[in-house]
């Protein structure tokens, strides 16, 4: 699949996460095929989400990043 230039893709919203909704549905491929730039949060607060020229980081509460 192809993603359109300048097409917005939302998986969820910031409600969510408000309400408690931390267990997603979403993958890092899944993501990664709507596009190649983002934030977010992985599954259970776990470190924060920044996709950014096709590679996924997760930004860990130390400081760390990784390539998710």
């Amino acid at each position: 699949m192809t993603t359109a230039r300048h097409t917005i893709h939302q998986t969820s919203v910031i409600a969510a996460l408000l309400d408690g909704v931390y267990d997603g549905e979403t993958t890092v491929g899944s993501l990664r095929r709507r596009g190649d730039f983002g934030i977010g949060t992985f599954e259970g607060l776990d470190g924060e989400l920044i996709l950014l020229d096709d590679i996924c980081y997760r930004i860990r509460d130390d400081g760390t990043a990784t390539v998710a």
